[in-house]
């Protein structure tokens, strides 16, 4: 166990002649799980809630300077900043103890101390598990004065003495995380009672019926993977999901784009909400004649909706998760946040130097869910599918998901885009009118509570959007018995 004689312990022990004469042993701890478990704190937002959920108070740390830093983290979050290295060495540098705790160099030490950041959690419980120890040595201690001194009290005193200095360290090691069933049943029922608001109010409807339908909208706190192969549109279909959150339904939305630059996501948005072609757009044809009568007209109609939208988007070509996590809290301090889209998952970057893809893939996933329950918003990720579908010939399965199963494990929601007939096409399509609207499914492969299955979908690429399907069996302007594509 690791020792460090420079701590000072000058109130780790209790009164007694029996506590002082235990003076020359190290008391239980674990200067790397503490170590770890700021550093986590220090670089991952999300490993704070894991750690908080552990530990509560800083004399569970050991070391005393790790107890200040420890507070000086939890002051940072009840003022709702961000916990970094320079906000944490600000906050000390205030408390007067920066250069106490071993200055600016031990808080970029702490950073490189955790393995993985997510595993917060476990670095937590070793360090209340040493706390818990110490304080049996101190009980122990404590019954063994006891002990000395009741030659004449009862017997049943001196017992009940000794199990009460027992019962109380295995109550502070121990959690309350249990509710009485009626507790928990006014809960749900209030929740029931008030269910149609809380949806309305807090999930984010896709926009095509029979998906929202099946999956209930997506609801605070998801993680929903949504992926494709290549040229499949899923930026399409995520772009569509944020239109119809913050254009539509005015939910604060924010879309990081790591493929696409914003001048691409714009060009696309206006083709998809003012009903313009979006190679007009890309080409410049709406600055023709006739572009100027028709086209501007309709771009005009709509450019106070789209201004006026709560929809960000953050085109970095090379983002962490850190900064994600950074950049949305620091939105939510202004915006009531509802949606996070990011596109795509494997081109996120993790904030730590991983030789594993597969195992970096893997902690951005669990930490993107960590993230959506920490601010109990959906996130929506677009991933990419390996090449099996187009091998197999056939719809994806969750096997299919690139670099990394544990994106299957970390999602409440898996979705895929299928299409019959056609696999890896240009999303612009050609001139034919059947390629300009495309039938496809929205797979949902995976649904933690509901419903799996297929329900379809239009893909309109002329207009860059998806849209719901109406089935005709009569004779029309497409053909008879065609699908088209209705736009609401």
């Amino acid at each position: 166990m690791p020792r460090n004689s420079d701590l000072a312990d000058d109130d780790a022990f209790s009164e007694g002649s029996a506590v002082a004469s235990s003076v020359y042993r190290m008391q239980p701890h674990d200067e790397l799980a503490e170590k770890s478990t700021l550093g986590a704190m220090i670089i991952s937002e999300n490993a704070i809630g894991q750690v908080l959920d552990v530990i509560s108070n800083n004399d569970e740390f050991y070391n005393l300077n790790h107890r200040l830093i420890f507070d000086a983290i939890k002051g940072i979050m009840s003022a709702n900043s961000p916990v970094d290295v320079t906000t944490l060495s600000a906050e000390l540098e205030k408390r007067g103890v920066l250069k106490k705790v071993g200055g600016y160099d031990y808080l970029i030490d702490l950073m490189d101390t955790p393995e993985n950041a997510a595993s917060a959690g476990a670095y937590a419980n070793i360090v209340k598990r040493t706390y818990i120890l110490r304080k049996l040595v101190e009980a122990g201690s404590r019954i063994q004065e006891i002990g000395y001194r009741g030659e004449d009290a009862e017997i049943e005193d001196i017992i009940n003495d000794a199990q009460s200095e027992v019962y109380r360290i295995s109550e502070e090691g121990i959690k309350e995380d249990y509710s009485r069933i009626d507790e928990v049943f006014l809960e749900t029922r209030e929740f029931l009672e008030n269910m149609d608001n809380e949806m309305l109010e807090n999930s984010i409807a896709t926009g095509i019926e029979a998906l929202d339908k099946k999956l209930h909208n997506l609801r605070p706190g998801q993680l929903v993977i949504l992926a494709a192969r290549t040229s499949m549109g899923k930026s399409t279909f995520a772009l569509d999901i944020a239109r119809n959150a913050a254009i539509k339904n005015k939910k604060a939305t924010i879309f990081f784009s790591l493929e696409m630059s914003k001048r691409e996501l714009s060009l696309r948005l206006i083709a998809a909400q003012c009903g313009v072609k979006l190679e007009r757009l890309q080409n410049g044809n709406v600055n023709s004649d006739a572009g100027k009568k028709f086209d501007w007209a309709k771009i005009s109609h709509e450019e106070g909706n789209i201004r006026e939208a709560p929809l960000y988007i953050d085109d970095s070509s090379s983002l962490t998760i850190t900064d994600i996590r950074t950049k949305t809290r620091r939105l939510r301090q202004s915006e009531d946040l509802k949606l996070i889209i990011v596109d795509y998952l494997q081109l996120l970057k993790s904030s730590r130097n991983i030789e594993s893809r597969q195992q970096e893939v893997a902690e951005l996933s669990r930490d993107l869910k960590l993230l959506a329950k920490d601010l109990n918003v959906p996130i929506l990720a677009l991933a990419q599918l390996n090449r099996n579908p187009d091998i197999r010939k056939d719809m994806p399965k969750l096997s299919d998901l690139r670099e990394s199963g544990s994106i299957e494990q970390d999602a409440d929601v898996v979705m895929f885009i299928h299409r019959p007939e056609e696999k890896g096409d240009d999303e612009q399509g050609t001139s034919d009118i059947n390629s300009f609207n495309r039938e496809v499914q929205i797979v949902v492969a995976k649904n933690r509570n509901g419903p799996t299955g297929a329900v379809d979908a239009m893909f309109q690429t002329e207009f860059s959007r998806f849209v719901n399907v109406m089935k005709h069996a009569d004779e029309n302007e497409f053909g008879a018995g065609v699908t088209v594509g209705t736009y609401k």
